[in-house]
């Protein structure tokens, strides 16, 4: 069985630069981000409470509370409005709840940059609709990020 941590990571390292980043990292155990998130992070912020995600940052991640939610709109808005100009948001959600959360980050002055399927046993499986989880990666638009 893969791990889904390190499945998504992959997923999303396709969509960053090279530099370190500014990274808010959002999950109910924010001490245990994974160690690959905090290797990419010049200066990395956690919180479990996705509402908090305040600031400018270059990567919001919310790996876990969204699944969990029965309304997505303000903790992704909330996610989203924590990302800088070119930012990127990384969520993963049940892949029912695609559409909405792909028209929450459009809303937010940002795109679906891509989106991945990811099996129950944590493994890339394309851009299935029928996989149990979807991982979105929201850009938004602008030149931002860290020197």
């Amino acid at each position: 069985m893969l791990d889904p941590d390190d499945v998504v990571l992959d997923q999303l390292a396709r969509h960053l630069p090279t530099t370190p980043l500014r990274v808010l990292y959002v999950g109910p155990a924010p001490a245990a981000a994974p160690e690959r998130l905090r290797s990419l992070a010049q200066q990395l912020t956690t919180t479990f409470a996705p509402a908090a995600a305040t600031g400018s940052y270059d990567l919001v991640c919310a790996h876990d509370d969204l699944l969990a939610m029965d309304d997505l709109r303000p903790a992704v808005v909330a996610l989203c409005d924590a990302v800088g100009a070119g930012g990127v948001v990384s969520l993963l959600a049940t892949a029912h709840r695609l559409e909405e959360v792909a028209s929450y980050v459009a809303g937010r002055r940002m795109h679906v940059e891509a989106w991945y399927g990811v099996g129950a046993d944590g493994a890339p499986v394309g851009q299935r609709r029928d996989a149990p989880l979807v991982h979105v990666v929201g850009r938004r638009a602008g030149v931002g990020g860290t020197a």
